[in-house]
């Protein structure tokens, strides 16, 4: 972004008492279908990436195994997914 560009957004920003991006008012109900199996992945390797050094971590692998502790937090990401329950319309 070009700094004149990013000056008069801050211009705007403090002309403003409170700024509230747009996104602010987004409604989660906007995002209807549940998470792809690719998306719970995602959130898998993140999780993983984020907690591979915990002892909690480790201790799930030496418990379960590996792949049993992905499959666990592949299983409680799509059982807290809220729009798993809402209904998608079939394409015939």
């Amino acid at each position: 972004m070009k700094n004149s560009k990013i000056k008069k957004q801050k211009k705007e920003i403090q002309d403003t008492d409170t700024f509230e991006p747009d996104w602010l008012y987004d409604k989660p109900s906007d995002n209807k279908e549940p998470y792809t199996d690719e998306e719970i992945e995602l959130f898998v390797e993140g999780f993983i990436d984020a907690h591979s050094d915990t002892q909690a971590w480790k201790e799930t692998v030496r418990k379960l195994g590996k792949e049993e502790a992905r499959q666990q937090l592949r299983d409680g990401f799509k059982h807290t997914d809220t729009r798993k329950n809402r209904k998608i319309p079939s394409v015939h």
